[in-house]
Formats: C-alpha cells, sequence, structure tokens
C-alpha cells in the first residue's frame, strides 16, 4: 500500500465494503487518503525493500511466516501474499496479474542482463519464485481473477481454474463536462507501460497536447524510467506526477480522449474510468483492452507502433461525440454495484463458519 494504483484501489473499495481490516506491508499514508480512504483499518506485518528479488522475498516469507488474527475469511489480493493462504483458512485468492517478470516476459527480462553472472543470478531467482508462486497458489479455497486474459495465464501457468470477477469502478464518481483540448494518460509508471510510444507520438503531433498522470513504481528500475521520460518529453506532453483523486476526475471530464499503451495489460482499471467520463480510449489490441473496449464505439484498438496510434488518435479526434453514450453505457458493465453482488455470493458460504 506504498503506490497505490488500480490493484490497491480495489482492495480499499473492497475493505470499506465488507468493513474489513487490511493487512499489508508497506503503509503510505498520504498516498491513501488521497484516494479518499483514510479512514479504513490499515495494518502492517513489517516494510519490505523496494527492489527485486528482496521486495519478493520478504513479502511471500511476511506472509507465510507471521501470525495473522483470525477472521472468518481471508481474501488475498497481491502476487506474494497468497503464501498466507497456507495456514490461513479459509481464502479466496483475487489475481490481478501472476508476476510478470518470471512469467509473461521472463525471456525479455532475462534479455536485459548485461552480464553473464546478472543472468545466472535473474535465472536462479525466477526458478525460485516460480516454484514458490506455482506451490502457495494451490493453498487458496477459490482463486478469482479480473480478466479473461488472467484466467488464461492461470491455467496455462499454475493449472488452476478460476472465477471471473472483473474489478469495479465507483462510476457515479466520474462525470462528463466537455471535449477538452488535451489527451490523458493515467498510470502507475513502469517499462510494461511502454510510455515511450506515448511521448513519441506525440512529439509528432505538435498541434495535440498529452497529459500523463501517475508516478513511477518503487523500484529503480522504474524511477529511472519515469526520469528519462520526462528529460526527453516535448514541449505538448506534461507529467504531472500523483494527483488527488478529485483532480484526476476533473481532467477525466475535461479531456478529448484517453490513451494507454500497456503491454498485455491483465485488465486495465483506467480505461474504465475514462469511458465512465464518456470518453473514448485508444489502446493496444492485446491483452484485458480486448474485454473492456469494444473497438469503434468506446473507442479505437490498434497495433503498439506509433503509425498505428497516429492513426487511431486522429480517428477518434474528429469525432468524440459519437463515443460517447457508448462509453457511459459500456462502463456501467464495470460498475462496483455488479462487482460486490458477485463478491457477497462468493464470500456468502464463508460467513456463518
Amino acid at each position: 500500500m506504498d503506490n497505490i494504483g488500480g490493484a490497491e484501489k480495489l482492495v480499499l473499495m473492497l475493505a470499506k465494503e465488507l468493513n474489513a481490516d487490511v493487512i499489508t506491508t508497506n503503509i503510505n499514508q498520504k498516498a491513501i487518503k488521497k484516494f479518499g480512504f483514510d479512514d479504513i483499518s490499515i495494518k502492517s506485518i513489517g516494510n519490505v525493500p523496494s527492489n527485486w528479488p528482496w521486495k519478493q522475498l520478504k513479502t511471500l516469507l511476511l506472509f507465510r511466516f507471521k501470525k495473522l488474527e483470525s477472521y472468518n475469511l481471508f481474501i488475498m489480493s497481491g502476487e506474494w501474499c497468497v503464501s498466507a493462504a497456507k495456514k490461513n483458512k479459509p481464502s479466496i485468492w483475487y489475481v490481478h496479474s501472476l508476476p510478470k517478470y518470471i512469467w509473461d516476459f521472463y525471456e525479455q527480462k532475462l534479455a536485459q542482463q548485461k552480464t553473464l553472472v546478472n543472468k545466472l543470478y535473474f535465472k536462479f531467482w525466477s526458478r525460485f519464485f516460480k516454484f514458490w508462486n506455482y506451490k502457495y497458489a494451490a493453498c487458496p479455497n477459490i482463486i478469482v481473477c479480473n480478466s479473461n486474459n488472467t484466467q488464461r495465464k492461470l491455467i496455462t501457468n499454475i493449472k488452476r481454474d478460476s472465477i471471473l470477477v472483473y474489478p469495479p469502478v465507483n462510476i457515479g464518481e466520474y462525470y462528463f463536462k466537455k471535449f477538452g483540448d488535451f489527451w490523458l494518460s493515467v498510470n502507475r509508471i513502469s517499462e510494461h507501460k511502454r510510455l515511450e510510444l506515448q511521448v513519441e507520438t506525440f512529439a509528432l503531433l505538435k498541434n495535440k497536447k498529452l497529459i500523463v498522470v501517475g508516478g513511477p513504481e518503487n523500484t529503480s528500475e522504474a524511477k529511472n524510467y519515469f526520469h528519462n521520460l520526462k528529460n526527453n518529453a516535448p514541449k505538448n506532453v506534461t507529467f504531472l506526477g500523483e494527483i488527488s483523486d478529485e483532480a484526476l476526475k476533473k481532467l477525466y471530464a475535461e479531456c478529448k480522449a484517453f490513451i494507454t499503451t500497456a503491454e498485455d495489460e491483465d485488465f486495465g482499471m483506467t480505461p474504465i474510468e475514462a469511458m465512465a467520463s464518456g470518453k473514448p480510449v485508444v489502446a493496444p489490441n492485446e491483452g484485458g483492452y480486448k474485454e473492456t473496449i469494444i473497438n469503434k464505439k468506446t473507442g479505437v484498438l490498434c497495433s503498439s507502433d506509433i503509425t498505428s496510434l497516429l492513426n487511431a488518435i486522429d480517428e477518434v479526434s474528429k469525432n468524440g461525440e459519437k463515443y460517447k453514450n457508448h462509453c457511459l453505457e459500456r462502463a456501467k458493465y464495470f460498475s462496483t454495484q455488479v462487482f460486490f453482488r458477485k463478491i457477497n455470493h462468493l464470500i456468502k458460504p464463508f460467513k456463518n463458519l
């Protein structure tokens, strides 16, 4: 809870709905307050380092061996807290994503290691984490996932079935004001978000503005990536960093349209927030975006290259109004009401245990 993105928002919304405690490692109360969740009981079982592999290792060990209070049900959200399911029963694991560097992007990350020692080091820890990820994934009573995309990965990599429940957006808090003069991008910034595609695309669109919201993940790699993006950004691209939830909703309400470029995104909450504000979305035709965005109706799905992005931006810019009602209707499919109804149905059998 030290870097608040879509997965963390879901946990906080769920805790509020169920009047549940949140048990985590690092806590950033300032960031939590920004999003209006400062009334939730959040407890830390210990701080963890920011960099791989020590962050993952310590998180896994803390949740595996720390004695937790007695609860009727444990709902686990995250890649490594699932180790708590070994001795804390009954449990439900809500999976946003499997660890990308050991599953989806393993070969890509391995190729980035510059020396033989680094390659061997990466291979060792990746195999170590794969083993424990697979082992502890067998412990929860039920696995719930956020998309068909994630569901396929769970079957392929850890051989477990899951129940699909799309993450929620409190659509009543989002609103349409106007089609403004800027495009919007909202991210928890890391390399797999591929923001360089956005920066390079808008460098060729001198007459269009892009506002990027969000800070880097709490790793040295993400911070360096963010720093380089800002330093090389053209004048029509502005990085705002982290802002309040109220300010973010105002940007959604007043932007022309929304753009996102993450690689094989597992789900993606921000396109839903944009659609709840009546704004069309330009996104790669891959991952969870194919489940949330209806091509040509709520935005444009395209290839993840600059030429395709330029064409998609041009198409959406011509007539944003034609997408508006489709976007507002589509967002209702991912409402908090739908989410909580499905979650309450799943946890009902455990309430009287």
